[in-house]
């Protein structure tokens, strides 16, 4: 392989991917040039592999968005991870401090070429640096951690709520970890898999329940539907004058509601979208408490292994399905 080319995990469609040579980046004036070492698979890139899909990825790019690497060039050396949506920066959403809702926002490994690759190129302005010691692997959490980290922000999360966590993925199991980090009184994770489910109580639940048995986790103070499609579930198991996160990504999903409901009970249902200005703090939180999140990383695959790191991912064989990239 010559040095103008990579080896990259290309997305070419509804179902279809595959690892082949592809041309080695070049970055711009404003861009930094990194060495990737591990990438997480996301399960947004599992419902972009889906057919049909629940996630629209633009054909032909390099997916990946939860990236770390070496900089190589256009930037101080060290380790770094990525914010990986670049929103325009000019409208109106922009100019109010909500870039993550930009109209014309654009996303490393969706919509442009990502981090499942030897090398990437990713605007200056997206690099988060990484302690020099920081574990590679581990760090992949970053991503997912700072999105969780704004939906326990938009839902007001405080010590002494009672938290009940829809969905044992990587996602929930980061609520999970945040609720208990946080000092909520308890946790609480519904979720059919047995290993996500231990995983659950490794990482701060007090309890992991199958879906059968959620009826008996109501009256919470915060629910989170980590899913993206029960929302409607969170708002019947939520107590009076309680909040519900809707989270989760599933464009097909639809769910009926009674607004009589909510306004009787004075409900307050918030949507997070993105790590919105709370990177810096899941970079801090990876450091201090790492080793509690490490279960979450359950699975290592090599470069080549990414679509069996995808299927893992959706058949929930991993719990988190990461490449390593050396």
């Amino acid at each position: 392989m010559s040095p103008s080319a990579m080896r990259a995990a290309i997305f070419l469609g509804p179902g279809a991917m595959e690892v082949r040579d592809a041309p080695a980046p070049v970055p711009g004036a404003d861009d930094v040039l990194l060495r990737v070492l591990a990438c997480g698979i996301c399960g947004s890139d599992t419902r972009a592999l889906a057919t049909p899909p629940t996630m629209h990825y633009t054909p032909d790019i390099v997916f990946g968005h939860e990236l770390v690497g070496e900089v190589v060039s256009g930037a101080e050396p060290g380790l770094a991870a990525v914010f990986p949506s670049i929103p325009c920066g000019s409208c109106e959403q922009c100019l109010d401090g909500r870039g993550n809702l930009c109209t014309r926002i654009r996303h490393i490994g969706a919509t442009m070429d990502g981090g499942l690759a030897e090398l990437c190129v990713v605007p200056r302005s997206s690099l988060v640096p990484l302690p020099a010691d920081a574990d590679p692997l581990l760090s992949t959490l970053v991503e997912p951690l700072a999105c969780v980290m704004n939906g326990c922000r938009r839902a007001g999360l405080r010590a002494g709520d009672r938290v009940l966590v829809l969905g044992g993925g990587p996602i929930g199991l980061l609520f999970a970890a945040m609720a208990r980090l946080s000092g909520c009184t308890s946790v609480t994770v519904v979720e059919p898999n047995e290993r996500r489910a231990a995983v659950a109580l490794a990482v701060g639940a007090d309890r992991a329940i199958p879906p059968a048995e959620a009826a008996a986790a109501a009256g919470a103070d915060v629910v989170i539907d980590s899913v993206g499609s029960l929302t409607h579930v969170a708002l019947e198991l939520v107590a009076p004058g309680g909040r519900v996160v809707a989270f989760g990504l599933d464009w097909s999903a639809r769910s009926s509601v009674t607004p009589a409901a909510i306004a009787s009970r004075e409900l307050t249902i918030v949507g997070a979208y993105l790590g919105w200005g709370t990177f810096p703090a899941a970079v801090r939180l990876v450091a201090a408490h790492g080793e509690r999140l490490r279960p979450i990383a359950s699975h290592v695959f090599g470069l080549e292994e990414t679509e069996a790191a995808v299927g893992a991912m959706a058949r929930a064989e991993s719990v988190k399905s990461i490449v390593s990239i050396r």
